[in-house]
């Protein structure tokens, strides 16, 4: 099987590194830069159509990359949906960060590039990381072009998120219970991981690795995902 993980919003396919799911291909595309107010459903369609992912891949992705994943999973046929700190809907993102949003459109792109992704407060929210892997993490949002971020915002609050009835293949859902970007589902829904924050794949890629290996290659997991 192959899987298509695609990255949070100003990260990359370095966020999966040590993730690790024998007899799986693990597949970290890059994101294409949306056009001016495209919104989430067209981005997703554009971007299934660009890696012709079909009915025997399974698609997944961590934070915005897992909405991506939903939107792809609810709109053509894939054999599984793997949601890694992600969610099903922007309800499920704390609704000050709707706020924080519009204000951000406000802030010209020269200060919004230069804005200090390293301060206590912002790295906090993304749970506890080593010095190697804040390092990694400020590299890679470094790297991440304003364009991207204020259009991946936008679409991501401008996006209705979808039911989980509009999806006929497996969810299968790994969250850390500690995570302040997205809100942690219910143990019903998700495996959840005690004492960890936002970037499990970062964090934690062996209990990843372990989780996608389990679900992905168990006997029937693309059959249709129960109510």
């Amino acid at each position: 099987m192959k899987l298509i993980l695609l990255p949070g919003l100003g990260a990359d396919g370095r966020l999966f590194d040590g993730v690790r799911c024998p007899g799986t291909e693990i597949v970290t595309p890059a994101f294409p830069e949306p056009a001016p107010r495209q919104s989430l459903p067209s981005y997703a369609r554009a971007l299934a159509d660009r890696l012709w992912i079909g009915p025997g891949d399974a698609v997944g992705g961590a934070s915005f990359g897992g909405f991506v994943a939903a939107e792809i999973a609810a709109r053509r046929p894939v054999a599984a949906l793997v949601l890694i700190g992600s969610a099903l809907s922007p309800r499920e993102v704390p609704s000050y960060y709707a706020v924080l949003e519009g204000l951000s459109r406000l802030v010209p792109d020269g200060v919004f590039a230069r804005a200090p992704r390293n301060h206590p407060l912002v790295l906090a929210k993304f749970g506890r990381l080593t010095a190697t892997q804040r390092a990694l993490f400020l590299e890679m949002a470094g790297r991440a072009s304003p364009a991207l971020l204020r259009r991946g915002m936008r679409m991501i609050f401008g996006w209705k998120g979808v039911d989980r009835a509009e999806i006929a293949c497996p969810i299968h859902r790994i969250h850390g219970r500690l995570d302040r970007l997205i809100r942690p589902p219910s143990a019903r829904e998700a495996e959840l991981i005690e004492g960890v924050g936002h970037l499990i794949s970062m964090t934690n890629p062996g209990r990843v690795g372990r989780f996608l290996a389990e679900r992905l290659q168990r006997k029937g997991s693309t059959g249709r995902n129960p109510p």
